[in-house]
């Protein structure tokens, strides 16, 4: 390579690390979207104040925005006779049992991913006191419970 070869190759170089360089509209728009992903597949904790997967409740799976669910701490009171589940080793039971927002005394016979996340639901924007508990849980779960007897 000839010394001229070489600079005009440098030129080139050089005009493609300029044209690399991020932009601020650029920098915002990655942002955006690794701030989509983020909110995709991680909720608000209240207990942590910080982001986590949202869990079904039912199943332990780790939802996305498009298997994310709610279920009603209602529904899971009225289903409860299906989520008692097998005869088990009491640390498998005792692992699989939800205890934290929205715990209710019933709640404890049943098996529930410990790793749900709870929230309460307005039902109507206008009263306050139509809100319910809710839990995380996966499309397909509440699918199949609500079909159940």
């Amino acid at each position: 390579m000839t010394v001229k070869a070489f600079w005009r190759h440098k030129d080139v170089f050089v005009h493609k690390l300029k044209t690399m360089l991020v932009t601020d509209s650029a920098l915002k728009v990655a942002m955006a979207k690794a701030m989509t992903s983020v909110n995709n597949l991680s909720i608000k904790s209240a207990d942590t104040g910080g982001h986590r997967a949202p869990v079904c409740i039912v199943c332990n799976s780790i939802c996305d925005t498009l298997t994310l669910a709610w279920i009603e701490r209602k529904t899971i009171s009225h289903k409860r006779l299906l989520l008692i589940g097998p005869i088990l080793p009491t640390s498998v039971r005792e692992f699989y049992t939800y205890k934290g927002n929205g715990q209710q005394k019933f709640m404890d016979g049943l098996l529930l991913s410990p790793h749900a996340s709870w929230k309460t639901v307005k039902r109507s924007k206008d009263n306050d006191r139509d809100a319910v508990d809710c839990f995380s849980c996966c499309k397909m779960c509440l699918d199949h419970l609500s079909k159940a007897w």
